[in-house]
């Protein structure tokens, strides 16, 4: 099943105003938004070189559910943006859909609320977990514009590898360069290191950046899907209107 097909099994469409009469004016946004990966092959891909800096904008918000690194622990106070709570999350049919889905692994579904006019760009982590590293990084700012809402998509899936010893460090360490079983045979010292280090043991570097840069004009109260040849972005927004109940921490 491809992602427009879970899209379509799950979605469901707006509805005007009744009477055909102007809705007041939205005080909270809800966003709910689902990231994947595709399969991809990347020797096929451009490679971006690799970030010296953190791909992230000077000034962000982040989700009450997440937490901060020490660096960011340490810069000024961010503004924080409710994460809804279960019972609030509508798209976890189509998340348990994508799951079931070898072609996909769903990287984050993320969901919160935001006021509906001058919100700061959203912090957007998830996948797995490079030491405090994660594969996907990135941020999404949504704005209203007129009847739709102005999505900017700056998002970044990165791959990580083993930093292995140097030479050095192998040649001090004895138990690297001992031929245990016949299969370590061909193996360097290097490779010995890694087939026997623990969790605690391995050091990542970064390989490779592969981002989506994109901006759309999202319909409300509608699936938004967002392509590309390495992640894929499921967005839905519904506006919360004054009478409506109101986000909390």
């Amino acid at each position: 099943m491809t992602v427009a097909a879970c899209l379509a099994a799950t979605a469901q469409p707006s509805k005007p105003a009744a009477n055909g009469l102007t809705e007041p004016l939205p005080e909270w946004l809800q966003v709910e938004v689902i990231i994947v990966q595709q399969e991809f092959n990347e020797d096929t891909l451009e490679n971006w070189p690799a970030l010296n800096k953190h791909p992230l904008p000077a000034h962000y918000a982040y989700l009450s559910d997440q937490s901060l690194s020490n660096i960011e622990s340490n810069l000024t106070a961010r503004t924080t943006y409710p994460a809804l709570q279960k019972d609030q999350q509508t798209l976890s049919t189509t998340v348990q859909k994508l799951q079931r889905n070898h072609t996909f692994y769903v990287l984050t579904y993320a969901g919160w609320m935001q006021p509906y006019q001058q919100a700061e760009p959203i912090r957007i982590e998830g996948g797995q977990y490079y030491e405090d590293q994660p594969e996907l990084i990135g941020t999404l700012h949504i704005q209203p514009f007129e009847h739709v809402y102005q999505l900017k998509v700056d998002l970044w899936f990165r791959t990580f590898e083993v930093s292995a010893p140097t030479k050095q460090q192998a040649a001090r360490q004895q138990r690297w360069n001992v031929v245990e079983f016949e299969d370590e045979a061909e193996m360097t010292a290097e490779e010995r290191w890694l087939a026997s280090a623990s969790p605690d043991d391995l050091r990542y570097e970064l390989k490779a950046n592969y981002s989506l840069q994109q901006t759309e004009m999202v319909t409300p109260k509608t699936l938004h899907y967002i392509d590309s040849p390495v992640i894929g972005v499921i967005i839905k927004l519904t506006p919360i209107l004054p009478s409506q109940e109101k986000p909390t921490s």
